[in-house]
């Protein structure tokens, strides 16, 4: 394989370092001037096709002449039965019985004159120019969406200059209602206040001449006195026992709505409307070597293959299904600490032993890994599914559910419409909040371009936000009861479990009602968890609590 350096690579190999001249691209190597000209003696090189030196250009062609399955192997032969460029070790293993075997020598001759070279040339310009007028679309959109916040921005203005003209009339009308209630309670405690002065006044008027008579009066005069007022000292205290429970303390206090947020609701909302782009590619012509494409196709039929029962000692509740890159299916037992691992025909292969009872779990793509939710211990945790070990837990701020792998983050469904987003090390990095929902995300699932979508059991609705927290959709219908589990096929439909009727349904990747998927089976209700294959062909699904029934998927 060619070396992007700009050196003599015949030279390097004697550890002599000379500047290249030229590529051959059929030695794939760099020549400087004297190997050069010893190159060009040699008949059997004379073909040879040289080139300046374009080190990028050469590393990227030098890559592509590399077999893809056995990368230490160059492509030599062109097979066409398969249509397809091969290596010697791909015929030896994939094309025994192949017939038309030809060396890439030879089916390459005059490629460049050939109808296949023109036709590709052709289909690369044609999608260049769609892309461009897709970028142009883009930077016009870019635009009008500038000029549409400013539009709106007035409209907002305006709005909000009418809720403060309103506010203020409101802040009159109780500065009003306050100076009104002030004077009519300061007329009853002065009127009040008139009373107990006029009390005292009698009562004080006593006490002089007990002072008087006291340090003036004889004896006897004393003692007639005080016989006197021993009877209006009764009196007084009796008079007081009945001013006293009458008196009060008041205070004047606001008390305002409950949720202002709530009373200003009917401000007006934001909606985004968008309808669909003019824009058209065409295949300018059909492609002279005919090569299959698999177009994702969305199936149309679900066909029991299989039915199995867990088999475990205590109550079952299968909550949470998720499936290795080698085909083993990871079943969460929410009655159990234990994560069940079954193979891709479901057989029973072993337990992995976990710190609390898991709800959900999410293999994490390209690793051995995988992340399970405790919400008892309002807390996460890796397994390594190839050991099928698991590390301690990593705790969370609130209880935790759903969970999902956005974009190389952990995504956790909790309390209150709350996602947290954790990375691949189990630290918090923020939290987001679902803004139509307050409900406890019970299941999430990764969405197309890096979104999440959600189930919103309470409120029988699923969704999708970004991991900003914008809504992207929010589909709700009575239709759609107590909805559990939501994946994604290779087309991007949602499918979502629902547990009040026991059935799932299909919604198209915006959000929108597309079918319903009846399972003639008299045994299936309450559908949880799910999961698909990778090739899509196999849906698991688990309902009655322990019980997982495989479909098989088809046009």
């Amino acid at each position: 394989m060619a070396s992007s350096g700009s050196s003599c690579q015949l030279c390097a190999s004697k550890h002599v370092l000379s500047p290249a001249i030229k590529y051959c691209s059929d030695c794939q190597e760099n020549l400087c001037q004297q190997c050069l000209d010893v190159h060009s003696k040699f008949k059997a090189f004379l073909n040879h096709h040289l080139a300046e030196i374009k080190p990028v250009l050469e590393e990227k062609n030098a890559s592509k002449n590399m077999c893809n399955k056995h990368s230490n192997m160059y492509l030599d032969f062109f097979c066409s039965d398969h249509d397809c460029l091969c290596c010697r070790s791909c015929m030896e293993k994939d094309h025994r019985t192949c017939e038309r075997f030809i060396p890439l020598e030879v089916a390459s001759q005059g490629v460049k004159h050939s109808p296949m070279f023109n036709d590709v040339n052709e289909g690369i310009r044609s999608i260049e120019q769609t892309l461009n007028k897709m970028i142009s679309n883009c930077d016009f959109n870019i635009q009008s969406l500038d000029e549409d916040e400013e539009s709106v921005t007035k409209q907002v203005l305006s709005v909000k200059t009418n809720i403060i003209k309103r506010l203020n009339q409101l802040e009159e009308k109780l500065k009003s209602e306050i100076c009104c209630a002030k004077q009519n309670k300061r007329v009853i405690f002065e009127s009040r206040k008139d009373n107990l002065l006029r009390f005292k006044s009698c009562v004080e008027d006593v006490s002089n001449q007990l002072n008087q008579v006291s340090e003036n009066g004889s004896e006897k005069q004393i003692f007639v006195l005080m016989n006197y007022c021993k009877w209006e000292q009764v009196e007084y205290e009796a008079k007081l026992q009945e001013i006293i429970p009458t008196l009060e303390e008041s205070h004047i206090t606001f008390q305002p709505p409950d949720d202002i947020l709530i009373a200003l609701k009917p401000l007006g909302s934001i909606e985004v409307k968008s309808s669909k782009c003019t824009i058209e590619y065409k295949p300018p012509k059909a492609q002279q070597v005919q090569i299959p494409i698999n177009v994702p196709q969305i199936a149309r039929r679900f066909t029991v293959e299989l039915k199995i029962e867990i088999q475990r000692p205590g109550d079952v509740w299968i909550t949470g299904i998720a499936m290795t890159d080698d085909k083993r299916l990871l079943v969460c037992n929410r009655y159990s600490t234990d994560l069940l691992v079954y193979s891709y025909s479901a057989d029973y292969l072993q337990d992995c032993k976990l710190s609390g009872q898991p709800w959900d779990i999410a293999v994490i793509p390209g690793e051995n890994k995988a992340v399970v939710t405790l919400p008892d211990q309002k807390a996460i945790q890796f397994m390594n599914i190839k050991k099928m070990k698991a590390s301690f837990p990593f705790p969370v701020p609130g209880r935790c559910l759903g969970v999902a792998v956005v974009n190389d983050e952990i995504c956790v469904g909790g309390d209150g419409g709350y996602i947290y987003i954790l990375d691949k090390r189990g630290s918090l990095k923020t939290e987001i909040k679902v803004p139509s929902t307050t409900s406890v995300l019970f299941y999430l699932h990764p969405g197309p371009f890096g979104c999440i979508c959600y189930t919103d059991n309470a409120h029988n609705a699923t969704g999708c936000v970004t991991l900003n927290g914008e809504e992207l959709f929010r589909y709700s219908s009575k239709d759609l009861c107590k909805p559990e589990a939501v994946k994604i096929d290779v087309k991007g439909n949602l499918y979502v479990s629902c547990r009040g009727s026991n059935n799932i349904q299909r919604l198209t990747p915006d959000g929108k009602f597309l079918d319903v998927i009846n399972v003639n089976e008299h045994d299936f209700k309450c559908p949880y968890g799910m999961t698909f294959s990778h090739d899509f062909l196999k849906l698991f699904v688990s309902y009655d609590n322990r019980k997982i029934v495989i479909f098989s998927c088809s046009l």
